[in-house]
């Protein structure tokens, strides 16, 4: 029973949470979710009738009344559909239950709760599998459950509808199927999990496609090593979950290769952007237009992502105050330094199948900075740290494992920091409600209610 309430008890309290939160966020800049509308346009169109819906249907297309087809956006010519089709899901259960549209909107949010509660209940899956019960690994595990999920910004992306949630609740799929197969082998569960998880990366957001490779890498590696180098015994596992992740992912490919001569999306987005521009229009997606060096030394791209990477809300117009951001940066830093000096990463260096974890999952946090640097540079200056959020999971495993290095066995201590952390998550978004008067989205949202509810 306590083992239960350890691994469930977290998870309730942060379903709550983020289900208060989803009546809480606006639709307005200061109080809304960033692409929140763009986002919600995809469902829209599936619930109308168009379960695989084109970006140049005209219901996936930004349409704001005062900006008619805004930039031409539409997240409908990506390939990364997963997230759009849980919504669509929850909002279609709304609608059989004669919900009002406010209501259907609450529940388009919900499964952004959703995704967020289940990344959180993987991460402390993996530290629960690092640790093992008799290291207290249900209590280390538990907090490394309230450890990613009262992150502001993680909260916040899990209370609105955008698809960065689903690429983080992905990583924390891979990186506990990665544990379990390292620690008991690869046999059908840790095999099935990591499919699951590079499926809902793969069809959930770009961003992650670095931890991806990184695992790809690993499973990989750790198979043909668990199997003494026997290609043949090896095979097995590693074509099968190839076969899986390839037949749930390729036919969407497959249909933006036809359908825009574009496999991943970005190109054709920004071509409808450019032909918008042409036609007179205010271009609303601008390029860095300097170097990488000048970027990262003279302008504010590094503190800005870093500051939302804890928490900039609305349209990067609600910040946290400075003690809070400290205080989750110290947080995250403390555990991780301690984790680095831990005899238990000694001991497992001391494998090669742990020590190519540890490089695949450095080299995919490296990636996905890459690719939001890229992006910046070339496509649309955008210092968000939602972009980079998939760091947060492997991230916060190793501040768990650390912080367990610290308290130990000290089990009131760990229980009193554990409520101060989500404590001063909650409190502060209390603040922001009441510092920037939130109106939450039963006041004033009927127009957009109208367009992006079906």
């Amino acid at each position: 029973m306590r083992q239960r309430l350890l691994v469930g008890l977290p998870l309730v309290l942060l379903g709550a949470f983020y289900a208060f939160l989803t009546t809480r966020i606006g639709v307005g800049v200061a109080d809304g979710g960033p692409d929140e509308t763009a986002r919600l346009l995809v469902p829209k169109a599936m619930l109308l009738g168009d379960l695989l819906p084109s970006g140049y249907n005209p219901v996936t297309v930004m349409n704001w009344p005062e900006y008619p087809y805004s930039g031409n956006y539409s997240y409908a010519f990506y390939p990364q559909l997963l997230g759009a089709y849980v919504t669509a899901l929850f909002m279609f259960v709304a609608r059989v239950l004669g919900a009002a549209p406010v209501w259907q909107l609450v529940a388009a949010r919900l499964s952004s709760a959703a995704w967020g509660v289940a990344g959180a209940y993987f991460v402390g899956r993996t530290v629960r599998e690092c640790l093992g019960e008799a290291r207290n690994g249900y209590a280390y595990g538990a907090f490394a459950t309230l450890l990613v999920g009262f992150w502001p910004q993680y909260a916040f992306i899990s209370s609105y509808v955008n698809n960065d949630v689903v690429g983080t609740a992905g990583v924390a799929m891979l990186v506990c199927a990665l544990v379990l197969g390292i620690r008991n082998g690869w046999n059908t569960r840790p095999c099935a999990l990591l499919a699951v998880g590079i499926v809902v990366c793969a069809l959930g957001y770009l961003n992650t496609y670095g931890f991806i490779l990184a695992a790809i890498v690993t499973f990989v590696w750790t198979c043909v090593a668990q199997h003494e180098s026997d290609w043949r015994a090896a095979a097995r596992p590693i074509g099968l979950t190839a076969l899986a992740c390839a037949a749930c992912t390729f036919p969407f490919f497959g249909v933006n290769l036809v359908r825009y001569g574009d496999v991943i999306g970005s190109r054709v987005f920004e071509e409808q952007h450019l032909a918008w521009v042409a036609q007179g229009n205010e271009p609303l997606m601008r390029p860095y237009g300097e170097s990488f060096w000048s970027l990262v030394l003279l302008d504010p791209f590094v503190s800005s992502t870093l500051q939302s990477f804890v928490g900039t809300f609305g349209y990067m117009s609600v910040t946290l105050p400075d003690a809070v951001r400290y205080f989750y940066w110290g947080t995250l830093l403390l555990g991780s330094g301690a984790f680095v000096g831990s005899a238990w990463l000694r001991r497992r260096c001391c494998s090669a199948r742990w020590r190519i974890l540890v490089l695949s999952l450095l080299a995919g946090a490296a990636i996905t900075v890459a690719l939001h640097v890229w992006r910046t540079l070339n496509a649309d200056y955008q210092a968000q740290g939602r972009y980079i959020i998939g760091l947060l999971m492997p991230w916060c495993v190793l501040a768990a494992l650390g912080i367990q290095r610290i308290f130990g066995r000290h089990s009131v201590a760990l229980v009193l920091f554990a409520a101060l952390y989500a404590v001063i998550c909650v409190a502060t978004f209390a603040y922001l409600m009441w510092h920037f008067a939130w109106p939450g989205i039963f006041v004033g949202s009927q127009d957009y209610l109208a367009m992006v509810i079906p």
